[in-house]
C-alpha cells in the first residue's frame, strides 16, 4: 500500500488454500504410497479400485468445508478491521486534515498534529503498521499528503527509506482501484493478501470530507495480515484434523481389504501357475527362436522344438530317439561334437561352440550352439540342452565388412600413392613433350624420347586406375541417362570384342536419371567387358542390361552396402570361365589379377570398385566356374531430369588467340617441379606468366 514496493502478488485462490492443497498432495501421496508399497509388503496386495472414488469425493467435500470455516472466520475478522479505517478518517477529518496545504512547512503545527496522531494509532493498534492520507490535485494525480514514519519490520528502529516519512506533496504513483473508490466516497477494503520480507499486508481506504461535505483526501491503513490469517488458519485446521481422521480411517480399511483379497488371490494363482507351468514352459520352447535340442544320458534325442524343424528340415516325429551326430553335424566337425557332448556328461560342464552343420535337403550351414547340463535336485546329470542358432548369414556379412575396411585402407594407400606418382610422371611427360619440340633434336634421341614418353603415358594410365579404386579421381556428376551412357559404349565395344563374341543388350524403358560422370561410367562397362572378353577366350556372350529395382529392408540386410529406395541396376554378364569362390573374395583387390604375368595389372576391376562407390552405388558379383560371372552395379534414381549428352563444339566455334595479341596467364600449382615445367611450356607457346603457390588462406 502506502510505503510497500510493488511485490509479487500471489494468486487468491492458492493463497487462500494452501493449507488444503498440502493437505491433499499428502493424503494422496499417503494412498499413492499405499498403492505402491502395499504390493511390496504383501505380494499380490492392492487397494480396491474403490479406494479412489471415496478418496476423491471425501477431497472434494472436504474442500467445501474447510472454505466455509476459514470463510466464515475471514468475515468476521475482516468485519472488525474495516471498522477502524473510517473511524481513522473520521479523527483526521475533526482535526482538520482539509486544512494542510500541499505547499505546508514540515514544522506545520497542525501537519505534526496530524502525524503524531497516526504514531498514537499504530501503537495502539498493532494490526495497523502504516497509516497515510493521500489528496488528489488538480492535474489528477494523486499525492501523499500525511505519511509518518513506520516501524515495518517491528525492531525498533526507523531505518531505511521504506521506514521513512514521505514527503509533503509526492506522488503516490501505484495505480491502487481501492483508493480511487475512497476518492469517490466509498470505503472499502481490500482482502487480497501481499506478500513481502517483512510479513503479509491487505489494506483499507476511507474518505475525509472536507467542510463543504466533497472528500477532499482519503486515509490508508496498511494491516499485519499474519495474525488474523492464523486465525483463519486455526479454523480450517479443526476441520482438516477431522477431515484427516477420517481419511485415516478409510486408509485401514481398505488396506486390510486389499490383504485379505491378496491372500486369496495368491493361494488361487499358485493352483493356476502349478497347473499352467508345463503348458506356459511348452509354449516358451515352441515359439522361441532358437533352435532347441534335448538330448539324454546316451546323446539320443528327447526334445525338438519347431525353430529346429525349420533350421534343420526334420520335423519332431524323425529326430526323436535318434543319435543327432549322425544327421546334423558335417563330418569335419563330428569329433568335436563328440567331444562337446561327452563332456556334458560331467558335471559342472559347458560349453559354446560354432560349428557346420547338415540340413535335411544337403546343405551345409553355420551354427552356433550354446549347450548346457540337465541336473536334478540331487546334482545328478540326466541329460542336456543346446540351443542353437543359423549364423551363415552374420558371418557372410561379418566377411563383407572386413573385405570392405580392407579395400577402404588399400584406397587410401593408394591414392596417397597416385597422387605423389602422377606429379612425378607430369614431370617427366612434360619434359618429353618439351624435347619433342625440339627442332635441333637428333632422330635417335627423339626415338629414345618416345620410348620414355609412352611408358610414361602406360604408367600415367595405371595411377588413374589408382585414383579411380582409391575414389579420389576427380568426378563431374549431373543427372544423365544410363541407357544413353550403354548405348554409346556399346557402339565402341562391338569393335573391340571381335566376331567371335556375341553382344546382347536389352535396356529397360523410362529409366530415372541417374547422377553420375558419363566418362566414369564409361571405364566402367568397358573394363567389365574387356575383362569378360578375356574369360571367353573361345568366344561367348556378353548381355548387358538396365533396369529399375526397388530396394527394401531385406535388400539391406542381405548387401550392407544397399541403399533402401528406388536405384537403376546396371547387369553385365557373360559365359566365359567364372571364377571359385576364393577369388571371387579377391575381384576387387587391386594388382589382384587371375591373368598371367604381363597379361594385367589387377587395377580394371579394383577400379570399377573405386567408381561406382563414389556414385554412392554398390556391385554384386555372382560367378561359379565353367557357367561364366554376372557383375549387378546399382545406382541411386534421381528425381532430376538427365541433361543432354554434352558435344564438344565444332572447330569453328573454338577461340582462337591472335597470334600478335600477348595474354597472361596466373598459374597457381603448389608442387614446385610441376609448376616449373607448366611455366616453361606456357612461356615458349607465347603467354606471359604470373606463378604462385596456392592461393589465399
Amino acid at each position: 500500500m502506502g510505503n510497500a514496493p510493488a511485490h509479487f502478488v500471489m494468486p487468491p485462490v492458492l493463497n487462500d488454500n494452501l493449507d488444503y492443497i498440502a493437505f491433499g498432495t499428502c493424503a494422496l501421496l499417503l494412498f499413492g504410497a499405499l498403492a505402491v508399497g502395499l504390493p511390496r509388503i504383501r505380494a499380490g496386495a492392492r487397494l480396491p479400485l474403490s479406494t479412489w472414488p471415496i478418496v476423491a469425493i471425501t477431497l472434494i467435500v472436504g474442500g467445501f468445508l474447510i472454505g466455509y470455516a476459514g470463510r466464515e472466520e475471514r468475515v468476521k475478522i475482516e468485519g472488525s478491521l474495516k471498522a477502524m479505517v473510517p473511524t481513522y478518517a473520521l479523527e483526521m477529518q475533526r482535526l482538520g486534515h482539509a486544512k494542510v496545504s500541499l505547499e505546508a512547512r514540515d514544522d506545520d503545527p497542525l501537519y505534526r498534529q496530524l502525524l503524531q496522531a497516526e504514531r498514537e494509532w499504530m501503537q495502539v493498534n498493532p494490526l495497523a503498521h502504516d497509516i497515510y492520507t493521500v489528496r488528489k490535485r488538480a492535474d489528477g494525480k494523486n499525492v501523499f499528503v500525511v505519511d509518518s514514519e513506520t516501524d515495518y519490520d517491528r525492531n525498533g528502529k526507523i531505518e531505511g527509506e521504506r521506514e521513512q516519512r514521505r514527503p509533503l506533496g509526492e506522488l503516490y504513483e501505484e495505480e491502487d482501484p481501492c483508493l480511487e473508490r475512497a476518492l469517490l466516497g466509498e470505503a472499502n477494503f481490500d482482502p487480497e493478501v501481499v506478500t513481502d520480507r517483512w510479513g503479509k499486508w491487505v489494506g483499507a481506504w476511507a474518505p475525509i470530507y472536507g467542510a463543504t461535505g466533497k472528500v477532499e483526501a482519503v486515509v490508508g491503513v496498511d494491516f499485519d495480515a499474519g495474525k488474523w490469517l492464523a486465525e483463519i488458519a486455526g479454523a480450517r485446521r479443526g476441520t482438516l484434523l477431522e477431515l484427516g481422521l477420517f481419511l485415516a480411517t478409510i486408509a485401514a480399511a481398505m488396506t486390510a481389504i486389499g490383504v485379505l483379497k491378496a491372500n486369496l488371490a495368491h493361494q488361487l494363482a499358485i493352483e493356476r501357475k502349478v497347473r499352467k507351468s508345463e503348458e506356459r514352459w511348452r509354449h516358451i520352447i515352441e515359439q522361441m527362436p532358437l533352435a532347441f535340442i534335448e538330448r539324454d544320458t546316451d546323446s539320443r534325442i528327447i526334445g525338438w522344438n519347431p525353430a529346429a524343424a525349420r533350421i534343420f528340415g526334420w520335423a519332431e516325429k524323425e529326430v526323436l530317439g535318434c543319435n543327432g551326430i549322425d544327421f546334423l553335424v558335417a563330418p569335419a566337425a563330428r569329433a568335436q561334437v563328440a567331444a562337446i557332448w561327452k563332456s556334458l556328461s560331467q558335471a559342472g560342464a559347458e560349453r559354446h561352440s560354432v560349428n557346420e552343420n547338415l540340413t535335411k535337403d544337403g546343405r551345409v550351414i553355420t551354427c552356433e550352439w550354446f549347450n548346457s547340463q540337465v541336473v536334478d535336485d540331487q546334482g545328478k546329470v540326466r541329460g542336456a540342452i543346446s540351443l542353437g542358432q543359423d549364423v551363415s548369414l552374420r558371418l557372410q556379412l561379418d566377411q563383407q565388412a572386413q573385405q570392405s575396411q580392407k579395400l577402404q585402407s588399400v584406397g587410401l594407400l593408394a591414392a596417397g600413392v597416385a597422387h605423389d606418382f602422377n606429379n612425378i610422371l607430369t614431370i617427366i611427360l612434360g619434359h618429353t613433350d618439351l624435347l619433342l619440340s625440339r627442332i635441333d633434336l637428333p632422330a635417335e634421341a627423339a626415338a629414345d624420347i618416345e620410348s620414355v614418353a609412352v611408358a610414361a603415358d602406360r604408367a600415367a594410365d595405371l595411377t588413374r586406375q589408382l585414383l579411380s579404386f582409391s575414389r579420389k579421381r576427380a568426378m563431374f556428376a549431373r543427372p544423365i541417362d544410363l541407357n544413353t551412357v550403354v548405348e554409346g559404349s556399346v557402339t565402341l565395344l562391338a569393335r573391340t570384342l571381335g566376331a567371335d563374341i556375341a553382344l546382347d543388350c536389352d535396356l529397360a524403358a523410362s529409366l530415372p536419371a541417374v547422377e553420375a560422370d558419363p566418362s566414369m561410367l564409361d571405364q566402367v562397362i568397358t573394363n567389365l567387358a574387356v575383362n569378360a572378353r578375356d574369360a571367353m577366350p573361345r568366344g561367348g556372350a556378353l548381355a548387358l542390361s538396365t533396369r529399375l529395382v526397388e530396394i527394401g529392408p531385406a535388400d539391406v540386410t542381405m548387401h550392407p552396402e544397399a541403399r533402401p529406395g528406388l536405384a537403376v541396376c546396371l547387369r553385365i554378364s557373360d559365359s566365359g570361365s567364372g571364377m571359385p569362390p576364393d577369388q571371387l573374395q579377391r575381384i576387387f583387390e587391386p594388382f589382384f589379377t587371375t591373368k598371367e604375368p604381363g597379361k594385367g595389372t589387377g587395377l580394371g576391376l579394383a577400379a570399377v570398385h573405386g567408381i561406382v562407390k563414389q556414385h554412392r552405388g554398390w556391385i554384386e558379383v555372382a560367378s561359379e566356374v565353367g557357367k561364366g560371372t554376372m557383375f549387378e552395379i546399382f545406382l541411386p534414381a534421381s528425381s532430376a531430369p538427365a541433361t543432354a549428352p554434352e558435344r564438344r563444339p565444332a572447330p569453328s566455334q573454338r577461340i582462337l588467340l591472335p597470334p600478335t595479341e600477348r595474354v597472361t596467364i596466373l598459374l597457381v600449382e603448389d608442387e614446385p617441379t610441376v609448376r616449373k615445367i607448366a611455366r616453361t611450356a606456357l612461356e615458349r607457346g607465347g603467354f606471359a606468366v604470373l606463378e604462385a603457390p596456392d592461393g589465399p588462406s
